[in-house]
């Protein structure tokens, strides 16, 4: 009989879940002067994001397990984090000075695409290893979310042009 032990997570792994946490409840608080209402979903995601790369840096080997195998060949499990941090923190800074100046949409727009091809690449990498593994599914769920995202982001963009469209006339 196989005894399953779980190893205490880190002091690093409890603060990424707390930040986590806090950053999905700070996108979650539309009373905040930082945060637009209409982009909830968009704050959560890019706070996930980060989460999610941070975890994967913890060393704690999270893609050891042979269903990470394409993955794995594909990239290192740091070199995952990394771009997962890198994505989810611009993201986040594109979504904090958004509005402050004409072209953050036009950023929002691009960090929001790289978040969804990122996500799609987890669940391509898990589909080919498992087409039945419930991994498949979830990122693909959050990369349809970086899609949504993507269109209230382009929505903004249209905006802006629109308007240097118009001052040009």
């Amino acid at each position: 009989m196989h005894s399953l032990t779980q190893t205490p997570p880190t002091l690093w792994a409890r603060l990424v879940r707390l930040l986590c946490v806090v950053m999905t409840l700070g996108a979650l608080n539309v009373e905040s002067r930082i945060y637009h209402r209409d982009r909830r979903l968009e704050w959560s995601l890019a706070a996930g994001t980060f989460g999610f790369g941070v975890w994967l840096a913890d060393g704690a080997f999270s893609m050891d397990s042979e269903a990470y195998l394409v993955l794995r060949s594909w990239l290192y499990e740091s070199d995952w984090a990394l771009l997962f941090i890198l994505t989810g923190a611009l993201h986040l800074v594109a979504l904090g000075i958004n509005g402050r100046a004409w072209w953050t949409p036009f950023i929002r727009s691009g960090v929001t695409a790289i978040n969804a091809l990122v996500y799609a690449s987890f669940a391509t990498g898990f589909y080919l290893m498992d087409a039945s593994s419930t991994a498949v599914f979830m990122y693909s769920w959050a990369s349809t979310q970086a899609l949504i995202c993507i269109y209230g982001a382009v929505k903004d963009v249209s905006r802006v042009w629109g308007a240097w469209l118009n001052e040009r006339k």
